[in-house]
């Protein structure tokens, strides 16, 4: 919601705060594939904050992480459908960024 309304500072740190929680959360329950997608998401919207900021060194860092998580994901369970997905809408995300 902040960074909508340009305030791309407390978005950052909200998204901060979240991500730090779903850290401990995708290491606490490393079995839990939402918890670990969660995790990648968060990554991806830091991403998202990093780039509005300007700082596009962070945000691709930011969002190869995420690719790396959901790369992993995939790879666990080719079966699964929103890990695939997940996936592919992460490759161009990278890619913008470079």
């Amino acid at each position: 919601m902040h960074a909508e309304e340009g305030d791309v500072v407390a978005a950052r740190d909200n998204y901060v705060e979240s991500q730090v929680i779903r850290q401990w959360l995708a290491t606490s329950y490393s079995e839990n594939t939402e918890a670990v997608r969660d995790l990648a998401v968060a990554h991806e919207k830091m991403g998202n904050v990093m780039s509005a900021k300007g700082n596009l060194t962070a945000a691709l860092e930011s969002r190869r992480k995420a690719l790396e998580i959901f790369s992993q994901l995939a790879k666990a369970d080719p079966g699964n459908v929103q890990a695939q997905q997940s996936l592919a809408i992460s490759y161009p995300a990278c890619a913008f960024d470079s």
